[in-house]
């Protein structure tokens, strides 16, 4: 395995809030384990449905979602991080989630200017057009999970209704705009296969057959970087790994069948006939 780390914090009194102050910073570790993000909870779940809106719920007209921080404590918070060198990672679902840490994120950089923190968005769902053109702007990374949409796609449409539903996650809007997208699975909160997000990521099809966003599929090609090479630019490995180039570290898997020709439906139950990890077969099927 290789890991990621993340420094997450709920709460002022989390244990973790020690690594501010410290001049721990993220980067340190090696290939195997590294400390990644600084990351924040600002809202609930899509799934919840407990995401921060703009709007009240189609299912609940009484119902903005939670916001767990005060606009300006926030931007204390990840101004902190920010200082000290730490890519910050924001667990945002909602519209007005979404604001609250790009505004944040806007004002860390204009009172510390930092090149180079790639910071993220984990999730970046209900992402109408201001919030896309300001993720470009500030070039921030969002990392959206396509594999929601079968889990909770029908969920979304009753809970937020068909308007908003067709606008969450748009990775295709973000990439055509020039903003690295990366897919994940988010897991244990779906199944944990990239195959699986893929093919959701072509499709955004729902458990019940209906669609979320029909003009946000992303092709295959525009898929699997999301799960690769784009993940890799999110987590600063991508002259180590993310595609397949001399002297990356060979981390690949060999499929069963051609991924190109297998229909769209079917990706999820795709083959891995063998798995190598740093140039080293660990598993043949």
């Amino acid at each position: 395995l290789r890991i990621y780390a993340f420094a997450t914090v709920n709460s002022r009194s989390h244990p973790l809030m020690g690594l501010l102050g410290t001049g721990v910073h993220t980067g340190l570790g090696d290939q195997r384990l590294k400390l990644g993000a600084f990351k924040v909870m600002t809202d609930g779940s899509s799934s919840g449905p407990t995401a921060a809106t703009r709007e009240p719920y189609t299912s609940n007209c009484q119902d903005h979602g939670i916001l767990y921080w005060a606009q300006e404590d926030l931007d204390d918070l990840i101004g902190q991080a920010h200082r000290q060198g730490f890519q910050c990672t924001v667990h945002a679902v909602g519209d007005r989630a979404i604001e609250q840490t790009l505004n944040a994120m806007a004002r860390a950089q204009r009172e510390a200017p930092r090149e180079g923190l790639r910071h993220r968005i984990e999730h970046c769902g209900i992402c109408p057009v201001d919030l896309r053109a300001r993720v470009h702007a500030q070039r921030i990374l969002p990392i959206m999970q396509p594999a929601f949409f079968w889990e909770f796609g029908d969920g979304y449409i009753a809970n937020y209704g068909q308007h908003r539903a067709d606008t969450m996650f748009p990775a295709r809007s973000l990439i055509a705009a020039g903003v690295p997208v990366a897919g994940s699975s988010d897991a244990p909160v779906t199944h944990w296969a990239p195959l699986f997000g893929i093919e959701q990521a072509l499709t955004r099809a729902t458990y019940d057959g209906q669609v979320c966003g029909p003009d946000e599929r992303v092709d295959l090609t525009t898929a699997i970087r999301m799960h690769t090479i784009n993940g890799a630019f999110a987590s600063f490995e991508e002259t180590i790994k993310g595609s397949l180039e001399p002297g990356k570290l060979a981390d690949l898997v060999v499929l069963g069948d051609d991924i190109a020709r297998v229909p769209v439906k079917d990706l999820r139950h795709l083959p891995v006939a063998m798995t190598v990890v740093g140039g080293e077969v660990v598993r043949e099927a």
